[in-house]
């Protein structure tokens, strides 16, 4: 849970990292991001803080959920492996880990997963942003 609470800290206005945040898709409903300063890389497997913003909260009344994702970028596959669940202005109303446990699921083409896969592990795709919560704010009032 320790990377996910640290990594969360790129949310905060006051945080003395820049964060480098990069909105990859998005419909009406959601918009997906990853934080391109929290990938790490060990062999052909990196990590990664992805953040999901809907236009309405969600079951658990977050307008906000930061994920780990662990990415087997060789095999095709990622794994979430933990999740915090925000308000509408980032602030963490609870965390979990994952229950599905260690088991790596492969993302179906040109889903929202492969999207963030391939920008995790290739590069490709997404569009720089400056704050992930006020690009959702202004991204759903349009």
């Amino acid at each position: 849970m320790s990377f996910i609470l640290a990594t969360l800290a790129l949310l905060s206005p006051l945080s003395s990292r820049d964060p480098n945040w990069y909105r990859i898709a998005g419909d009406d409903d959601l918009i997906l991001y990853v934080e391109a300063s929290s990938i790490v890389t060990e062999g052909d497997s990196k990590t990664a803080l992805t953040l999901s913003a809907y236009a309405q909260p969600n079951s658990s009344g977050a307008y906000f959920t930061a994920v780990t994702v662990g990415y087997d970028c060789a095999g095709g596959r990622y794994r979430n492996l933990d999740f915090a669940y925000l308000d509408a202005n980032g602030k963490v109303i609870r965390t979990e880990e994952s229950q599905a446990g260690p088991q790596y699921r492969t993302p179906q083409a040109g889903s929202y997963n492969d999207q963030l896969m391939r920008f995790v592990c290739y590069r490709t795709g997404g569009s720089r942003i400056d704050n992930p919560l006020e690009d959702a704010e202004g991204y759903f009032t349009h």
